[in-house]
């Protein structure tokens, strides 16, 4: 079924390949490789993230609408617009500079790589690439992201979007806090977990 909805190639790297949707001509779909399986927690995680930092960041985030593991794809806005020239990407491009520090103020991770934005149709600057809630190092979960300032930064919005992006957090963390129960619990069973 995935296969019919899938329209030419808008892009693609070591995580997933993105392609227009046929069934919305607004919305792209990314499929991830094969080989980046992940739990269920985790690709939900993903999805409450994006929708988090898309309602901090409105203009640099593309909305995503779907996040699922089976099969394993994520359906986005599409950025209608012109890929960055890398040379301008590097020189003139003070807003991703802003952008970025925002960003990592807020402890979350972005790949500063050209590829991974591009330029709206408003002349915005949107981060096209995917978010990754949390690495797992040394049989630990490490999230990519802050979770007080990403509240504090979501008190700081008005209305249904404060109200709709505080519900996305605690659903973030409670995700969070069933991945690391399901790491300690593979791990003291002597299983490998996905995530």
């Amino acid at each position: 079924m995935l296969e019919k909805r899938l329209g030419e190639k808008l892009g693609g790297g070591n995580e997933k390949e993105v392609f227009e949707d046929l069934g919305n001509p607004e919305q792209a779909i990314g499929v991830f490789h094969a080989y980046r399986q992940e739990s269920h927690n985790r690709v939900k995680a993903r999805f409450y993230l994006t929708k988090i930092l898309r309602f901090i960041f409105p203009e640099q985030i593309a909305d995503i609408h779907l996040a699922a593991s089976d099969p394993h794809v994520i359906v986005v806005d599409k950025i209608e617009g012109r890929e960055l020239d890398e040379l301008k990407f590097r020189e003139d491009d003070k807003d991703i500079e802003v952008f970025f520090k925002s960003a990592k103020e807020l402890g979350v991770w972005l790949d500063y790589s050209d590829f991974n934005f591009k330029r709206d149709k408003n002349g915005n600057t949107v981060y096209v690439d995917s978010f990754d809630p949390w690495r797992v190092e040394f049989g630990k979960i490490n999230p990519n992201y802050d979770a007080q300032k990403l509240e504090g930064a979501l008190q700081r919005l008005r209305g249904h979007e404060r109200e709709l992006g505080l519900s996305c957090l605690k659903r973030l963390e409670a995700l969070r806090e069933e991945a690391e129960t399901d790491l300690e619990r593979s791990i003291k069973e002597g299983k490998l977990v996905l995530d």
